[in-house]
């Protein structure tokens, strides 16, 4: 009724959707840069620091007295 009463024409519905796909795009682009830190690769990520630091530390300290450090990830109990 609004257009019937003189209202000035909207966008229609692919017109107002139109730019997802570029949103879309960057949004994949950022995940990628993103999923790159996650897992461990070329010693380039954030995940393959993150180990390295780890096992460092375990070479430092120790769980226990006289036992050999273990693994990142691996608790005793």
């Amino acid at each position: 009724m609004d257009d019937w009463s003189g209202q000035e024409e909207r966008p229609g519905v692919m017109e107002r959707v139109g730019g997802i796909e570029a949103r879309v795009g960057g949004i994949e682009a950022r995940l990628t840069c993103v999923e790159h830190d996650l897992y461990p690769n070329s010693g380039e990520s954030l995940r393959d620091a993150v180990d390295l630091a780890n096992s460092r530390l375990a070479r430092l300290c120790p769980d226990e007295e006289g036992e050999p450090p273990s693994p990142p990830g691996v608790s005793h109990r």
